[in-house]
């Protein structure tokens, strides 16, 4: 894959692509909202799960697409869940959704794409391979 930019370290969508550079896991999150990562984290610790079943990470890091492939690219052959709570529907991460949606079906690992607060977005419902009703029961548990 190649990038050229007009501006050295910029590109006019979603600003700057970024490498996460994390190790893949069995279980992947993704959310906008700090606080609900930082959540889940703490949970995650005193759980005590292994050091390879849950990774967190911000969609505001995956902005641009570039960055995006890379992450799905990386994670997605290892994984067995994701979840993405994403605020303000499909155009907030089109891209991603859509990425995420083709590496489900080529993986086989099962996605739920949520929306980000307590509204329900049946828009968002195309793009999760998670069962209907284990898909609600995870966005009820997550508001």
């Amino acid at each position: 894959m190649h990038l050229l930019a007009a501006r050295r370290g910029t590109v006019a969508e979603g600003g700057e692509a970024v490498d996460l550079r994390q190790s893949p896991g069995r279980i992947l999150f993704l959310s906008a909202a700090d606080t609900e990562l930082a959540a889940l984290a703490a949970a995650a610790e005193r759980l005590a799960l292994g050091p390879d079943d849950l990774r967190l990470a911000s969609l505001l890091r995956l902005a641009h697409p570039m960055s995006v492939d890379l992450w799905v690219e990386r994670m997605a052959p290892a994984a067995r869940l994701v979840v993405v709570r994403v605020l303000g529907g499909e155009r907030y991460w089109p891209h991603g959704c859509e990425a995420l949606l083709a590496a489900a079906w080529r993986h086989g690992f099962a996605l739920a794409v949520l929306p980000g607060d307590d509204k329900p977005d049946p828009g968002l419902d195309r793009f999760s391979t998670l069962p209907p009703r284990e898909r609600e029961h995870l966005w009820r548990f997550l508001v």
